[in-house]
């Protein structure tokens, strides 16, 4: 066996040349971890285009569909947490990298653990998180936001209308 002549500055250097090429390399997939509003200028219909024409591959993983973004009066909700870890495990058999998360409406607690657990599965970084501090309907969770439901929070948004 041939006895290799590299020593530890050597080592040092090109882990250093190759940590520098990966951290400076451009976004190049994301994943949108966001709802899908049918009305309103929001969510995924937002991000997707915003992100492709920057050339990044956008890869949409959808926490609910709504008629309307939540500042709107009687929205309707189609909550997709049963389907998220579906997705997510395709995900990982297809052994995706995401270069970040975007991350946008969570609507419930069981959401905001699943993308916690998706950012430490996937070893990515959280690009962006929406907030929605402003909305009545909402709590704010560390930037992240979680339909209240009770009809406390419902009267105190139509007194305020």
């Amino acid at each position: 066996m041939e006895k290799l002549d590299i020593n530890l500055h050597d080592i040092k250097f090109i882990f250093v040349e190759k940590l520098t090429s990966i951290m400076n390399r451009p976004i190049q997939r994301v994943a949108a971890i966001h709802d899908l509003s049918g009305f309103g200028k929001a969510s995924l219909t937002v991000v997707i285009p915003i992100l492709s024409t920057m050339g990044i591959q956008v890869c949409p993983l959808p926490t609910a569909v709504l008629s309307t973004h939540t500042r709107f009066q009687g929205f309707h909700l189609i909550d997709l947490t049963p389907h998220l870890q579906t997705i997510i495990d395709h995900w990982k058999e297809l052994h995706l990298h995401f270069d970040a998360i975007y991350s946008g409406f969570l609507g419930s607690h069981q959401q905001i653990k699943i993308v916690k657990n998706f950012i430490d599965d996937f070893n990515t970084c959280l690009l962006y998180t929406s907030d929605a501090a402003d909305d009545l309907l909402c709590v704010d969770l560390g930037g992240r936001r979680n339909i209240k439901k009770n009809n406390k929070t419902k009267k105190t948004k139509e007194r305020t209308s």
